[in-house]
């Protein structure tokens, strides 16, 4: 089966999908946004395939702002004629001209939309979203938030594919949940003191909203608690700024670290926050419940709505500061048996929110829509 999958640029994630995928069929992916300024490192969100399991066609692109026209992708689909052509993007000018192209060719394809939100776009992008998801033969969607954004764009419910969105390997899900010595242990590996940790990462920028974070941390947080904020952004001077403003103590910025420890933080963890005016998935929640630990988030978030259940793994919340101080005294007043059975119940719901599985699913996919 030859495949093709077009997509902007090698996040760390995709890269590993595409890595696992062309073990399956002939693989071919072109990132829009071209190469040259993505280098290969363990510890940055991008990346580059290094077990040469899928080859990468270069296109010569234009960038105007945040958009990009990849030029000669449409005869590229045309003359090399693949089985299964998967478009990852919409708002780009080059893939709008190729799905046109084989629309009116009668040429099936797929458009893949991890995460669509409902906000306010201009009259080009709204016509754009409207009219590629309305004539496109099959689309892939990674919940039923998303589901619900394509219906209201002209989606029909049977022509939505849904898959398990992922971005760790089966081996990095924990095979059971972690008890209170478990993360005694772990905070003795990463040479921190023994405190009630609660983890929030992400980047600084309003959308993340770690202002509002703080303000009720100030409120509600025990005073042998500590949180542990880990990123970067544009906000950090105003988060800093907060927390002198505040006199909150047990703060700590950790700024970025290697993907290879961001999981030790987790487990060190008893809960994860992510309040998040909207997130089109938020992958964050999915690899924090890998890693044994619940997670308190909005339902802003697709990957939240997907995944938490309050008082199984965490507490779904709505996008308010009273709704986050609610729920975060009530994960603080669990005992420790509580914690250890949701950190079970954690690593329980994403068994399937694996790398494979996600490569599998997308297979069985693939082989139903060209029998059809």
């Amino acid at each position: 089966m030859r495949v093709l999958f077009i997509t902007t640029c090698p996040c760390f994630y995709r890269v590993r999908f595409f890595e696992e995928l062309g073990k399956y069929c002939d693989l071919t992916v072109i990132y829009e946004d071209g190469l040259k300024d993505y280098k290969s490192s363990d510890g940055k969100y991008y990346t580059l395939d290094t077990k040469d399991r899928y080859h990468i066609h270069p296109l010569r692109s234009m960038h105007v702002k945040r958009y990009n026209y990849a030029f000669g992708l449409s005869s590229f689909i045309r003359k090399q004629k693949f089985d299964i052509v998967v478009f990852g993007l919409i708002e780009s000018f080059s893939s709008m001209k190729a799905m046109q192209m084989m629309h009116r060719k009668k040429m099936p394809y797929i458009l893949n939309i991890d995460g669509l939100d409902e906000k306010k776009r201009s009259r080009l992008k709204e016509w754009a979203c409207s009219h590629f998801i309305g004539i496109a033969p099959l689309l892939l969607s990674p919940s039923k938030s998303n589901d619900n954004v394509l219906m209201l764009y002209g989606a029909k419910q049977e022509r939505i594919a849904r898959f398990p969105f992922a971005s760790y390997y089966a081996s990095q899900v924990l095979q059971k949940g972690l008890e209170t010595k478990d993360r005694l242990a772990i905070q003795e590996e990463l040479h921190v003191q023994h405190k009630r940790y609660v983890v929030s990462i992400g980047q600084f920028i309003p959308r993340k909203n770690p202002l509002g974070l703080l303000r009720v941390w100030k409120k509600c947080a025990p005073s042998d608690a500590c949180l542990l904020l880990v990123g970067k952004g544009p906000l950090e001077p105003e988060v800093r700024s907060l927390i002198k403003e505040l006199d909150i103590e047990n703060v700590e910025i950790i700024g970025f670290i290697d993907s290879k420890v961001i999981p030790l933080y987790y487990r060190i963890a008893e809960f994860s926050v992510l309040f998040s005016h909207e997130d089109a998935w938020g992958l964050v929640i999915s690899e924090s419940l890998a890693n044994g630990t619940p997670v308190v988030a909005t339902d802003g978030c697709y990957a939240a709505t997907e995944l938490l259940q309050n008082g199984m793994n965490g507490e779904l919340i709505e996008d308010n500061e009273q709704d986050l101080e609610r729920a975060m005294r009530k994960m603080f007043a669990r005992s420790e048996q509580e914690q250890a059975k949701q950190s079970e119940n954690a690593v329980q719901r994403v068994k399937d929110y694996t790398i494979e599985h996600m490569v599998a699913v997308h297979m069985r996919i693939f082989t139903a829509f060209l029998q059809r």
